[in-house]
């Protein structure tokens, strides 16, 4: 029996979306192994424990920005004001949810608490994941853009917000110290960068399942 082209659709969009969510979540899990190595080798390493609640805090995080942002991608049809709004939408929800499960750490003493205010830090996260998902769509529209310009819009975007949400979060607090910047380094502008090339993945692999005749 003949698949419909709607059920093809489908299917490509259920097959690339747990794409997506499956490399955020190693995307998410490979950043926090370069913070436990980078401890290590500073020698500030005490226990796995804080590790593995960090982890278990971005999972959410990483997994429902990078896909909340893919969905809006695929419902959109690579509309540049849909692929924004939905990274208006989806990031914002996942730092609160991000938010909640650290401030719940903090309660049963296993972490410290997270700095800055969280509606502020919301709100620029939702801005920075909006001009990602511009610039995502708007690279989609062309056959020229390749791994590179992703991770390069990436950056673009990382790199200014990432300063904006240093200052919010250490706004009257002492000077960050090294550590603090490698955290800040690799949650604020590494992993944007992985996002953007994550989408770049989905986005070929589903290029090439077209070409294919939808299998």
């Amino acid at each position: 029996m003949a698949v419909s082209p709607t059920a093809r659709a489908l299917r490509r969009v259920r097959g690339s979306t747990l794409r997506v969510a499956v490399l955020s979540l190693v995307l998410v899990a490979g950043l926090e192994a370069i913070l436990l190595l980078s401890a290590a080798a500073a020698g500030t390493v005490e226990g796995a424990g804080p590790f593995l609640v960090d982890l278990a805090q971005k999972v959410p995080w990483g997994v429902g920005v990078c896909t909340g942002l893919w969905l809006g991608l695929q419902v959109g049809h690579g509309r540049l004001l849909v692929a924004a709004a939905a990274g208006l939408v989806a990031a914002p929800i996942a730092s609160l949810l991000l938010r909640a499960v650290a401030e719940g750490a903090h309660a049963m003493a296993i972490v410290e608490a997270p700095a800055g205010s969280p509606l502020a830090v919301a709100a620029v996260k939702g801005v920075e994941y909006a001009c990602l998902g511009l610039l995502v769509a708007w690279l989609a529209r062309h056959r020229w853009a390749r791994v590179p310009h992703y991770a390069a819009a990436g950056a673009a975007v990382a790199i200014p917000f990432g300063l904006v949400l240093l200052a919010l979060t250490a706004a009257g607090e002492p000077p960050p110290e090294a550590g603090a910047m490698v955290e800040w380094a690799v949650d604020e502008v590494l992993f944007p960068i992985g996002c953007a090339l994550i989408l770049c993945s989905a986005e070929r692999a589903t290029r090439e399942a077209i070409a294919a005749g939808g299998a």
